[in-house]
């Protein structure tokens, strides 16, 4: 029985299968694919960082370092794939700005506008969403082929 849906409801299906099935090891490979599958992203995003953010000062060097993890949640509400990283300013520099003290200056703080920047992160996540939401779907078609047996 194929299962559909989006590719986060099919992945919530699948994982209740695979639970149901008691396959760990089943379960175990659909984690690593659809890791392998989403890696490129991690890719991108930091040369979009390295491109998109400040390069005087090293702000998008020091970004595009930073490490960006690859989860995947298989729970019912939970079923997805995503990005996190480190970098605490993430949220900043994706909307276009940064906070940082003047010159060392820990006691005197300016927001500085980057506007090239914005949407460095969740644009380059939209932009390729749809070419590894493919990839992912295939490799769940592959471990629904196994859980049905083969058939």
């Amino acid at each position: 029985m194929p299962v559909v849906g989006n590719g986060s409801e099919r992945l919530a299906a699948l994982a209740v299968r695979l639970k149901v099935a008691g396959d760990v090891t089943l379960r175990r490979e659909l984690l690593r694919v659809l890791k392998s599958a989403a890696n490129p992203l991690v890719k991108d995003v930091a040369e979009a960082a390295r491109e998109k953010l400040p390069h005087a000062g090293g702000l998008n060097e020091q970004v595009a370092g930073q490490k960006v993890k690859v989860q995947v949640r298989t729970g019912a509400r939970t079923a997805g794939v995503r990005l996190t990283t480190s970098a605490p300013d993430t949220k900043q520099t994706d909307s276009g700005f940064v906070r940082h003290p003047v010159y060392g200056n820990r006691k005197k703080w300016v927001t500085q506008k980057i506007p090239n920047a914005a949407g460095w992160w969740s644009k380059t996540l939209a932009d390729k969403g749809p070419e590894v939401t493919t990839h992912l779907i295939e490799a769940m078609k592959v471990v629904e082929h196994e859980v049905n047996g083969g058939l």
